[in-house]
């Protein structure tokens, strides 16, 4: 039997492959022990009292001989009364058509790909009091997979900020870069210091309710982004 596993996602990769394998005793072939023609051999061989063998074919993409192999004895693997498992990288199109005419089952991982979302938008738009643009940006954070623990910490850090910048008069004086320090400074304008206080407490009591099962965290979070 052949079964394949592939993608950019190793670890997703990795721990679905070994779902297969129903003994510690599996064989492990890489590029770097592969030997011309074991694999024909290892598909046609039987043990001595009946078992089936275990293999796992580790990224022969990374040796030409060997993901050639592969792809020759594909028919023979899949035949094999023994499992064999290959796992891989990325598969060209014309590698993954040839496997999928064999494998019993080809699965396939992707890494996420990389967000281009600004968190921090969401601590400007909370730092100008507009609570409309909080909430929308709240929103596509939820929908990048940002967790809410990570927002309500960025805010957190957004309120601490402008605390400090309206108890000191320089950015040195705080222990700040200049330029978040400003930005804070200027933020107090429309939001004073009484209400980023009382705002923070609000908003450490509504993760701490959550946690305590009193309710839910987003839910709450939302409630209070647009109570800006």
């Amino acid at each position: 039997m052949l079964q394949v596993v592939y993608g950019t996602d190793e670890i997703m990769v990795r721990t679905t492959a070994l779902d297969f394998f129903a003994s510690p005793g599996t064989v492990r072939i890489e590029g770097s022990n592969f030997v011309p023609g074991q694999l024909k051999t290892l598909a046609q061989g039987n043990s001595l009292f009946g078992e089936k063998s275990e293999y796992l074919i580790d990224t022969p993409s990374d040796n030409q001989a060997f993901f050639e192999e592969v792809l020759a004895e594909a028919a023979t693997l899949a035949d094999s009364d023994n499992l064999f498992v290959v796992i891989d990288k990325g598969l060209l199109a014309a590698d993954k058509k040839v496997l999928t005419k064999h494998a019993a089952s080809m699965v396939e991982y992707k890494k996420p790909t990389e967000s281009s979302f600004n968190q921090f938008a969401i601590t400007d738009a909370v730092a100008s009091r507009d609570k409309r643009q909080a909430w929308l940006l709240v929103q596509e954070a939820w929908q990048n997979h940002i967790a809410t623990e990570e927002i309500i910490g960025l805010v957190w850090w957004q309120l601490k900020t402008m605390r400090l910048a309206a108890c000191t008069q320089t950015a040195a004086e705080a222990g700040m870069k200049d330029y978040p320090y400003r930005k804070a400074k200027s933020a107090l304008q429309n939001f004073p210091l009484t209400l980023v206080e009382a705002r923070a407490r609000s908003l450490t009591k509504l993760y701490h309710d959550a946690r305590w099962g009193k309710g839910d965290l987003n839910q709450l979070f939302e409630i209070w982004v647009l109570s800006l």
